[in-house]
Parts: C-alpha cells; sequence; structure tokens
C-alpha cells in the first residue's frame, strides 16, 4: 500500500519526531516483513521507542495503512 505524501510527512513530524531516517529505516523494514504478527510486533517496538500516542489522528491514520497492507 502506497503512504501519500501528505500521510508521509505527517508520519515522519508526528511519529518519528522530524527524523527521515527513522521514517525510513522504518518503512524500509516493515517492508522486508511478511508476516501480520512480526510486523505488529515491530511497529509496537518502534511505537513505543518514539512514544507515539495511539490516539491521535495520525497513528490511526498509520494503522489503517498498516491493516490495507497485513
Amino acid at each position: 500500500t502506497v503512504i501519500n505524501i501528505n500521510d508521509k510527512f505527517s508520519f515522519m513530524n508526528e511519529l518519528f519526531h522530524n527524523n527521515m531516517k527513522g521514517y525510513n529505516d522504518f518503512i524500509l523494514q516493515l517492508n522486508a516483513i511478511s508476516g501480520r504478527e512480526e510486523a505488529l510486533a515491530y511497529v509496537a517496538g518502534i511505537a513505543e521507542q518514539y512514544g507515539w500516542d495511539n490516539e491521535s489522528i495520525t497513528v490511526k491514520t498509520f494503522y489503517s495503512i498498516f491493516d490495507r497492507k497485513f
């Protein structure tokens, strides 16, 4: 599933605290994972590392795209 440019910048800014390398590394690693459970575990670790607020619209948007991919 393709992440549009607006979502990409929202994710990078809000979820990765303006860390472009962190975001890009995350996407590369996530795209290399084929199973949903492994992907969820990976995302959960990153979410904890960056302190994602699961109630934010940006996190909800991310998980919406994630659900379409996995």
